[in-house]
């Protein structure tokens, strides 16, 4: 898991206008954040900071909302049988790879993401704790399914993807070796896909066929693309991600995605959050 210290800390009062009150000859948040991402190249070293600003603003608003939400629990006696996950679903580049935004290759600033959980006082789980073992989000509805000993069907079972996060949290070792991350931009019709094990991460980007990988032990910024020298490493990841590519085709028979484009304000709404 990749746990944060504390979410449920009290940062110093944010006042709700915080967001409009940028630096003379600065743009407004909103077009800053999707020009960043339009034209990486051309931001200036005032906006990357006033980008960072807002994003570490938003994230201690977030932070305070979780305490008052947690604090409306305890207040009338809901804590206590009340179990808590807080997990994000990507992070966000900031020019570590050239980009800024989320539609980068999986490098680990975006899917290196907290999981927290805080159990029921009723559950018999040391209580803080730390796992340092990579999971998967696509692990926490198992978690607590399992949690509520919840009876599933047969075809529920067969369709639920994920397993049960309380054996690692008890100390056991989950059943994977490498957690995948795979992505499709809006608007593009290839995928972009990541393979992460402790020691290695290999990407590859369908838009040109490209593969990278990257010695994390060596390397945890993700910058010097090793593939060359480790051909067979590189063919180990390659028969994965061809066993991925096999199993989505097989899963996406038949199935009809609909197309949300056309409703009105949904093209704006994802271009402000970073999807178009």
């Amino acid at each position: 898991m990749v746990p944060l210290d504390a979410v449920h800390g009290r940062p110093r009062s944010i006042p709700p206008w915080w967001r409009f009150r940028l630096p003379e000859q600065v743009p407004c948040r909103a077009t800053l954040a999707e020009s960043s991402r339009e034209r990486p190249e051309e931001v200036t070293p005032e906006e990357h900071g006033e980008l960072w600003t807002n994003y570490r603003k938003e994230v201690e608003y977030l932070d305070r909302e979780i305490g008052n939400f947690l604090d409306g629990l305890e207040e009338r006696g809901e804590l206590v049988d009340t179990a808590v996950v807080v997990v994000g679903d990507h992070g966000d580049e900031f020019d570590e790879h050239g980009l800024y935004g989320h539609k980068n290759l999986p490098y680990d600033e975006l899917t290196r993401v907290p999981l927290l959980i805080r159990f029921p006082d009723s559950v018999e789980i040391d209580q803080p704790k730390t796992v340092d073992t990579m999971v998967r989000t696509v692990d926490v509805l198992p978690t607590f399914l399992d949690l509520a000993d919840t009876d599933l069907s047969d075809a529920m079972a067969e369709r639920l993807e994920g397993e049960s996060l309380l054996p690692v949290i008890g100390g056991q070792d989950p059943s994977y070796d490498a957690v995948l991350t795979e992505k499709e931009v809006r608007g593009e019709d290839y995928l972009r896909l990541g393979f992460r094990t402790d020691d290695w991460k290999y990407l590859y980007d369908g838009e040109g066929d490209d593969e990278y990988l990257y010695d994390l032990s060596t390397d945890p910024e993700e910058t010097d693309d090793v593939s060359g020298q480790n051909p067979e490493t590189v063919e180990r990841f390659r028969e994965r991600l061809n066993d991925r590519f096999e199993q989505i085709e097989a899963t996406s028979e038949g199935v009809d995605v609909p197309d949300l484009d056309d409703d009105e304000g949904v093209e704006e709404r994802l271009r402000a959050l970073g999807y178009k």
